[in-house]
């Protein structure tokens, strides 16, 4: 099940009717449920290892923070938090590329990057103090499978979202008609941008570059130029999807592209451009 496909759009219609049917305090274990079977139908292997980096990062942001009066022992289970999170990411991806086909993932979870991204964030996030470690698993593993989110981002913060899981908030959503109308038009530009732009500009774009010695040099220049803006409304088509069905239940996600082509320089071009990653980049591997 993709998230621009007519499967998607009748599933999360059946979660929607019974997420704002169901009673407050069951709506978090709800959305997890409906999370797991979304990511699960990509692939049940994916689904289990899923919950394997759920559980190892829940239970070491625990520890940690049990620990935090010892400075040096928490900082020692942070970076091998962060170690472990980073090898489940670097085998899954890399695995063959670095030993030259020698050694081969045995899969390669759909979404990794944004919830190993997500896990590693949270963890920093503990050990900063910026927020407390999630002593309900549940709204943990919301946190990091939620399911508008896993595939495509953005890569949300747990300061923003755990907070948002919360029974007390989820309690306090009510069927808003001016936030479905918001929801709905915001999805809808989302699908306008990944269906009938990016999907339709690939069309041409694949042609020209799949034989350029049989076009001429304006017109691989135009391909080029039409890439730009293919990569750009796939990449913010799907986080306009992500971001209208979250506030279709009421969940608050951040901005993740603000016109990065109307940008006057460089520097501010990567700062409107796919935001929540480059401020992860910025946050948890540059500071």
């Amino acid at each position: 099940m993709q998230i621009a496909s007519i499967e998607f759009i009748l599933y999360f219609m059946l979660v929607l009717v019974g997420y704002h049917v169901m009673p407050s305090k069951l709506r978090c274990v709800f959305l997890l449920a409906a999370s797991y079977i979304f990511y699960g139908s990509q692939n049940i292997a994916h689904l289990c290892f899923l919950m394997v980096a759920t559980i190892f990062t829940y239970g070491s942001a625990l520890v940690m923070q049990s620990k935090k009066e010892n400075h040096n022992l928490s900082k020692i289970i942070l970076m091998a938090a962060i170690a472990v999170n980073c090898l489940f990411l670097g085998y899954f991806k890399y695995a063959g590329f670095f030993t030259g086909g020698k050694i081969q993932s045995l899969l390669l979870p759909v979404g990794i990057s944004f919830y190993i991204f997500m896990s590693i964030g949270y963890i920093v996030d503990v050990y900063q103090g910026k927020t407390e470690a999630e002593k309900n698993l549940f709204q943990y593993a919301l946190f990091v499978s939620f399911f508008p989110i896993i595939l495509s981002g953005p890569i949300e913060r747990a300061g923003n979202m755990l907070k948002q899981f919360k029974t007390e908030f989820l309690g306090n959503v009510r069927f808003d008609t001016e936030r479905i109308r918001d929801g709905l038009v915001r999805m809808l530009w989302g699908y306008f941008q990944k269906l009938v732009l990016a999907d339709r500009i690939a069309v041409l774009v694949n042609n020209v570059y799949a034989s350029p010695e049989s076009y001429g040099g304006a017109v691989i220049i135009a391909a080029s130029v039409f890439y730009t803006f293919q990569i750009y409304c796939d990449f913010a088509g799907y986080s306009e999807i992500a971001i209208g069905v979250s506030n279709l239940l009421g969940i608050e996600c951040k901005k993740n592209f603000d016109l990065p082509y109307f940008s006057y320089s460089i520097k501010e071009f990567w700062r409107r451009w796919h935001i929540s990653l480059g401020s992860w980049f910025r946050d948890y591997v540059y500071f």
